[in-house]
Parts: structure tokens; C-alpha cells; sequence
């Protein structure tokens, strides 16, 4: 084993997922998994003899795990936690169902935490796949002045958490799609996204985006809010950030709060982009602004300029062709 092996713990209750991830990481020549477990206790007294600098697993079940590993150098990935501990400490990511999600977080894995520093040289080799856009307090009126500034065969799909609450939500994308040349309506569990059609995360639901054979599709749920958000803008970053890596791009517009900052922070650690709106446009730069004080925005741009940059970004990296001729005619086809 060399200097750059992670040695490896997984925690979780299920024997099933430890036992999967288990034997992914077996093989894999840079990781060494040195123990499994289904509690905490016997995470910490295999980190007295073998120390390990990345756990997998779900803290929730025993909040107390984290002070402890505090004094240890470990790295921390989550399947899931909605109390996070201090930012930086973990990295996010949803539970998943049975097996299917696995994969997925493997290779987030990799990518986040194995060779950080050639994730970053390479970012922009990636051509986009994705747009994910957040906003709150004055996002519609943001959100029509971003959107009639794009062309109907916009590259890539959009995917919009804005704070409404629930059936607000169905209004909004009626109104924006009335105004711009996209195909703008409230997203579906299960449906297949595509280039040119922007889809907006119902009120009261997340929205995540996953990848599967077929392509792209949202998944919807009520799960418990985060922030005090649901729909939440961090859930979405997160889940663009697992599906597409260095081919996502972020946009936080307009809003109060800091929702969209820690879903940030994954999609940056991740390889992908972020743009937030200045605050001479907003009118409430607490979302923006907490990305642009965390550091993590690549541009800071007024609200009129950001259309243009989201066409010069993923014009100059165009996506698969193939795709966005499917995309289209998915879209004809309806």
C-alpha cells in the first residue's frame, strides 16, 4: 500500500450494503478496505489499531460518532444526514435503495476524494450534461429573465428548485413556459429529461436527478426538509453532482438564506461549476452571497449576463450529439 491508498471503514446496519460495497472496493488498487461494521463502537476501536481516513456510512443512527471522530484524521462520506456537522467535515449523499444507488456512490468516491487535485485540472475537459439552477425571494421574475435569454434548443436540460409553496409551483412553470422559447413545466417522479425542456421541482417535494440506462430522470420525494426547505435546493445540488460529476453546472439565484451553499460545495468538490447571481441584481443576496462568501462560486455574475454564460459554457462543450437529438425527439413526441 502507498501514501495515496484510503484506508477504508463502511458502517451500516444493512448486511446487504456492506457486504456490496464491500466487495467493490475490494479489488479496487488504491483502496483498502480495513473493516465493516453495523454500529459505531467497533468503528472506534478499529481506528485505535488500524487507522482509517474515509468511513462510509449513516452518522444519524449515532450522532455521538462524530465527536469522536473528530479526533481522528478521517474523512468522512454520508449516505445520508440532515444534521450535518460542521461544513467541510462530510460530504452528502442520499441513502440508497437496496443496491441500485451503490454504483453511483462508488464512483463519487473515487472521483471526490482519491485524486482531488487532477479532478480540478480536468474540470473543464467535461462537457456539460446538466444545469441546476436554485432560488427564492425574487426568483420567478429571476428566473423569466434567465430563461427568455436561452433559445428553445438549449444543449442540455434544466433542472429548477425554487421555494414555492405547493401548487405555486405548477403556475410558475405554466407562466415561464408561456415566456420563453423552452419547454418549462413542474417535473414528475420518473420522468426522463432532455435537452431544451427545463423542468421545476413541485412545492412541498425534492427533486433529485438520476442516472440510468435509459437516461436521465427526476425522482420526487417528501423527504424531511432541509434547511427548513423542501423542496430543497442542497438535495437537488447533490444529486447533479452524483449523476454528473465535472458535467454539472450549478446557478444560485436570488433568495434568503444559505440553501444551495452546501449542495454547492459537493458539486464544486465533484469537479463541477458554479455560478451565482451578484448582489447589485438580487433581491435578497443571502443564497448567492453565502456561496460567493464560502468560496465556492467560479463566476459572480448580474442576473442579466448569467444566460449568456450558461450558452458560452455549454456550447464550448457540447454535449453528445445523440442526446440532444433523443432529447428533442422526446420532446416532439409528447
Amino acid at each position: 500500500m502507498d501514501n495515496n491508498t484510503l484506508k477504508l471503514f463502511i458502517i451500516d446496519n444493512s448486511a446487504v450494503i456492506r457486504g456490496a460495497l464491500g466487495r467493490y472496493f475490494n479489488d479496487h488498487p488504491r483502496i483498502e478496505v480495513v473493516g465493516r461494521a453495523a454500529c459505531s463502537p467497533l468503528v472506534l476501536k478499529t481506528l485505535q489499531n488500524h487507522p482509517c481516513n474515509v468511513i462510509l456510512g449513516d452518522p444519524s443512527e449515532d450522532p455521538h460518532l462524530f465527536e469522536h471522530l473528530k479526533h481522528h484524521n478521517v474523512k468522512l462520506m454520508l449516505w445520508a444526514s440532515p444534521t450535518a456537522p460542521t461544513p467541510g467535515f462530510r460530504l452528502t449523499l442520499h441513502k440508497p435503495n437496496g443496491t441500485r444507488d451503490i454504483a453511483d456512490a462508488c464512483k463519487g468516491l473515487e472521483e471526490a476524494l482519491l485524486n482531488p487535485q487532477e479532478l480540478s485540472n480536468t474540470r473543464r475537459l467535461q462537457p456539460i450534461r446538466l444545469v441546476v439552477i436554485g432560488s427564492s425571494t425574487g426568483g420567478p421574475k429571476a428566473l423569466e429573465v434567465l430563461l427568455t435569454g436561452l433559445p428553445g434548443d438549449f444543449p442540455v436540460p434544466i433542472l429548477i428548485t425554487q421555494h414555492m409553496p405547493a401548487n405555486f409551483t405548477a403556475q410558475l412553470a405554466r407562466s415561464l413556459n408561456n415566456r420563453t422559447q423552452l419547454h418549462v413545466h413542474e417535473a414528475h417522479d420518473g420522468e426522463r429529461i432532455y435537452p431544451g425542456g427545463v423542468w421545476i421541482a413541485p412545492g412541498n417535494f425534492h427533486m433529485q436527478v438520476h442516472s440510468t440506462p435509459k437516461g436521465m430522470t427526476v425522482a420526487l420525494d417528501q423527504g424531511p426538509p432541509v434547511q427548513s426547505c423542501r423542496p430543497s435546493v442542497d438535495v437537488l445540488f447533490e444529486s447533479a453532482a452524483l449523476c454528473c460529476g465535472r458535467a454539472c453546472l450549478g446557478v444560485v439565484l436570488t433568495g434568503m438564506g444559505y440553501d444551495g451553499r452546501d449542495g454547492g460545495a459537493v458539486i464544486q468538490r465533484y469537479g463541477g461549476e458554479l455560478i451565482a447571481q451578484d448582489e447589485a441584481s438580487s433581491v435578497v443576496w443571502g443564497m448567492p452571497g453565502a456561496l460567493v462568501k464560502a468560496g465556492l462560486a467560479n463566476s459572480v455574475l448580474p442576473l442579466t449576463a448569467i444566460a449568456g454564460a450558461l450558452m458560452q459554457k455549454t456550447t464550448s462543450r457540447r454535449s453528445n450529439p445523440s442526446l440532444h437529438t433523443s432529447g428533442l425527439r422526446s420532446h416532439n413526441a409528447q
